[in-house]
């Protein structure tokens, strides 16, 4: 069944995305750094109705009745693509109709035509066959854009529509799904409430820069792939603009890595092993996601003319994280993220030495300079308690160095931290025995 896979709100972006596409092809041929400013879509819905209209220059006739409203043949759907889109007409509305509701209306005006096509989903799911013919009815031009409206609500998405909460939650999940489209210009509206974008920014200072890499797959060249990842904040030093502030004020939802598919976010905020945490042995062992990482920002930007290139799930929630494109850029973020980990490790004991060289200013990611891995402080060997004098004792012994090496891998040190490893030790060993 093609609604068991997806959420409501998943679907509503499906529309979305159509509308976005669809500006796209006039955006794309502007200059400057708002080509989507003048575009827009409109969401609104009560526990009764739901509609989303734009003014993205509607859909011709021919359009709709060769490939859009044939949904049992999305292949010919995809003829609508654009280059670098991100949605197909027919299953993305089909999407949305076979979940919402019973009764739907399509209107759409280009400046030279226009029609509406109404459709009984009922009927629809009787129908035998899939390419049921829908029939397009002529009506006067208007503005150029499209208007969808579903009524009939069935009973579970009415309920959802009318939650108190519910308008809230799409709002933030669409500020963070089209950020980069927003940037340039598109505005998205959900009763009346305009979605703002989250800034992606991160730490840019004399001592502490952002990594970024960018690059033509090797094995798939028409896809650019760009990793670009920092350290959004450190615990403990203050922000110095207000951009900085607002983004820790969402700090949550800000750290772990970050993967969009021509330029919408597909994954947010991953700290799972899908992205490399918890992964590797040895010296390329990356440790399981800890709150002692939070500030970690990264962001992949998958790139491609043909969308069907990237590997991302028909949800557009998830990736396919089985694809050899995936895996060949998990591998070039894996050392960029062994980096950061390995200075977090090493920071707990060098706080105060540490705390003065982590200062700069925030930088939005699209402004951070190529750099194939990241700038940290360079923070001494010696441990740094930073306690007053007589308020702590030296504990000293020896192990073996194969023994203190091993276990220095499982805590995560850099080789021969074992100042470090010795201190982990006795607080795990602590923990255990006193309990406190």
């Amino acid at each position: 069944m093609i609604t068991k896979d997806i959420r409501l709100d998943d679907c509503i972006l499906d529309l979305v995305d159509n509308s976005i596409d669809a500006a796209r092809r006039t955006a794309a041929k502007k200059k400057g750094k708002k080509p989507y400013r003048g575009f827009w879509a409109e969401i609104t819905f009560d526990k009764s109705q739901f509609t989303i209209a734009d003014n993205c220059g509607g859909m011709t006739r021919k359009a709709a009745e060769n490939y859009a409203f044939h949904f049992g043949r999305p292949a010919a759907a995809s003829q609508l693509a654009v280059d670098h889109g991100i949605g197909l007409y027919g299953i993305g509305m089909k999407r949305a109709f076979l979940k919402m509701g019973r009764e739907v209306d399509v209107r759409s005006s280009t400046t030279s035509e226009a029609f509406h096509v109404p459709i009984n989903v009922d009927k629809w799911r009787e129908n035998d066959t899939d390419n049921w013919d829908f029939e397009l009815k002529p009506i006067d031009t208007t503005s150029p854009g499209m208007m969808i409206a579903i009524t009939k609500l069935y009973d579970g998405i009415s309920d959802e529509l009318d939650r108190v909460t519910f308008p809230g939650e799409l709002l933030q999940r669409i500020a963070m799904t089209y950020g980069h489209f927003l940037d340039e210009g598109f505005v998205v509206k959900v009763n009346g409430t305009a979605a703002k974008s989250i800034d992606f920014t991160l730490r840019e200072g004399a001592h502490v820069k952002p990594a970024r890499v960018k690059y033509k797959d090797e094995e798939l060249p028409s896809v650019t792939v760009e990793i670009i990842a920092g350290m959004r904040a450190f615990p403990g030093v203050q922000e110095t603009d207000e951009t900085s502030a607002s983004a820790e004020r969402t700090a949550a939802t800000l750290n772990g890595w970050f993967v969009a598919c021509n330029d919408r976010v597909v994954v947010a905020a991953d700290k799972s092993s899908k992205t490399g945490w918890g992964t590797g042995r040895g010296k390329t062992k990356i440790g399981v996601w800890h709150p002692q990482y939070n500030g970690f920002f990264g962001l992949v930007r998958l790139s491609s003319a043909n969308p069907k290139e990237l590997p991302w799930a028909t949800t557009k929630r998830e990736l396919d994280y089985e694809s050899p494109l995936w895996r060949r850029a998990l591998a070039k973020m894996m050392p960029i993220t062994r980096a950061l980990t390995a200075y977090s490790n090493k920071r707990k004991t060098h706080t105060t030495e540490a705390m003065p060289l982590e200062k700069g200013k925030s930088v939005r990611a699209d402004a951070v300079r190529l750099r194939p891995e990241p700038v940290l402080p360079n923070l001494s060997t010696a441990r740094k308690s930073g306690r007053k004098k007589g308020a702590s004792v030296n504990i000293g012994y020896e192990v073996s160095r194969r023994r203190a090496d091993r276990l220095g891998r499982e805590l995560e040190a850099e080789n021969g931290d074992y100042d470090l490893i010795g201190k982990e030790a006795f607080d795990y060993a602590y923990r255990v025995l006193v309990g406190e």
